[in-house]
């Protein structure tokens, strides 16, 4: 077999080495480095039982049948938010290398797509940002019929859940002291300026109001869904980040084989050669 393509095969395998490694590396880059708000209801043992969104249904159910509450009511949605506040404390996740290294490693080209979208993912983490939480907080509330529309503030992301005709705002992430009775829209809270004070031991008064009073805020098309660009891609890359090493790998086995063929047909043509000049010879000298 020629010295070339046995090269080549062997670069080959070290590539699939180098492609499979990272699933093997427990490692987060941290693009974003957000810190933490301080003081939050975080609570390291739920979130050691709580890593997917049927533990977080499951869990919430149970409260809720202890308590007599209707999963349709706002009381529901209220448990469900502090069950969430307590599974996370703020700061942004993004996949570890080992989760989906593709996608870890695009983070460095645009870091918003090593960002964790997919709501099962992001309860592999601590941690999770205004939007990711309410991601989590949006697919819970959807296995419950619950109608809801995400609320983008200037520098916050939350979401507004309907009961009894009326939107109700589901903060997640920063942990304002709402009740069934103080409970109200996003847009009242802003109009009031905070009446009933909910904001008020979270939010210093210029951060509500760079939320709340001086920006605009959006809302989302009711019941849809968010982020699915990334979600797809994050699904995408996770199985390429699984089998891209079987590419260089195939490549090489298929390399060592053709090569060993040829070097066999050679071999057994150089041997019909000799044979056949042998002969020759032979006959040459009866």
């Amino acid at each position: 077999m020629p010295l070339r393509t046995q090269l080549l095969a062997k670069s080959l395998f070290v590539l699939s080495a180098l492609l499979l490694a990272p699933n093997f590396i427990p490692v987060k880059v941290d693009y974003f480095k957000d810190a933490t708000h301080g003081g939050e209801k975080f609570d390291p043992a739920l979130a050691a039982r709580l890593r997917s969104v049927n533990d977080v249904v499951s869990y919430t159910d149970s409260l809720a049948t202890a308590r007599s509450i209707d999963p349709k009511s706002l009381s529901y949605g209220l448990l469900l938010t502090d069950v969430i506040q307590r599974r996370f404390e703020h700061g942004y996740s993004s996949y570890r290398l080992s989760q989906n290294w593709v996608a870890s490693l695009a983070g460095s080209v645009k870091r918003d797509l090593a960002a964790v979208v997919i709501p099962d993912d992001i309860l592999t983490f601590d941690n999770a940002a205004c939007s990711q939480q309410t991601m989590v907080l949006m697919e819970a509330l959807g296995r419950k019929g619950i109608d809801m529309r995400t609320v983008l503030f200037h520098t916050h992301f939350a979401v507004e859940a309907r009961y009894n005709g009326a939107w109700r705002l589901l903060d997640a992430d920063v942990e304002p002291e709402m009740t069934a009775a103080t409970a109200t829209d996003a847009a009242s809270i802003s109009a009031t300026r905070d009446a009933f004070g909910v904001y008020d031991r979270v939010l210093s008064f210029p951060k509500f109001a760079n939320n709340f009073l001086n920006y605009p805020i959006s809302y989302g098309a009711v019941n849809a869904k968010v982020a699915t660009n990334t979600a797809a891609f994050h699904k995408l890359t996770k199985v390429a980040s699984r089998t891209a090493f079987l590419l260089p790998l195939l490549a090489g086995i298929v390399l060592l084989r053709r090569g060993r063929r040829r070097a066999r047909a050679h071999a057994r043509s150089g041997s019909v050669s000799t044979l056949t000049a042998s002969g020759s010879t032979s006959a040459l000298n009866p």
